[in-house]
């Protein structure tokens, strides 16, 4: 039965990813049209949402590189982890009655291209757009109630992609140190090897005389 299987936990999966992507395609709206003036009078009167809003608009790039990777990152499991399991049930269905027109591998294949497109669409109206519209009507007020939660991803996502980048740079510095290391080694053995062969030469002319 189907509430057996794992599709219904692959169903609130994609629903979670998708508020995830809606959530964060509104605020890429709501803060960027903020007006830096405004909040900067706020963070005055000691306003903590306003102090966090105001850090975001201060560093554009930060924090459009967070909502970009969290919505590239939530269309990527989703495509990955669900569109194939659908396409598994399905096939499952199908097969139960139309089982001599064709085989499970061309139904699966069909459903796969199918439910992704279908995905897609459904991420694209209600994960972007939609938000994205919401987000141009009401920017202010969405963005002073979605500070809390953006400060929470901004603390994730910077410790994680700081972590990233310090095991990135320490590899980049241990290669580059091997390769010195390695290229040094050569080069001292094409030295050695080119003083053996002249060395091969001069006795090779002694020789002749």
């Amino acid at each position: 039965m189907i509430a057996d299987s794992p599709l219904i936990g692959k169903i609130i999966l994609i629903l979670v990813l998708i508020a995830i992507d809606a959530f964060c395609s509104c605020a890429e709206i709501a803060v960027i049209s903020l007006d830096a003036s405004e909040l900067e009078k706020m963070v005055e009167e000691k306003n903590k949402k306003a102090e966090r809003l105001l850090k975001f608009l201060k560093q554009p790039a930060k924090f459009l590189t967070m909502i970009q990777a969290v919505i590239t990152l939530c269309g990527f499991l989703i495509s990955a982890f669900t569109a194939d399991l659908l396409a598994l049930w399905m096939t499952g269905l199908v097969m139960e009655q139309f089982t001599h027109l064709v085989s499970a591998k061309v139904w699966h294949n069909i459903f796969l291209v199918l439910i992704t497109f279908l995905l897609s669409y459904v991420v694209l109206v209600f994960g972007i757009l939609l938000p994205k519209r919401l987000a141009a009507k009401r920017g202010q007020k969405l963005a002073f109630r979605m500070s809390g939660l953006l400060e929470v991803f901004w603390i994730v996502f910077f410790a994680v992609y700081g972590s990233f980048k310090c095991d990135y740079k320490s590899s980049v510095t241990s290669f580059r140190d091997r390769s010195k290391c390695g290229g040094g080694g050569s080069q001292r053995g094409r030295d050695t090897e080119n003083g053996r062969c002249r060395k091969q030469k001069r006795c090779d002319r002694s020789g002749g005389k």
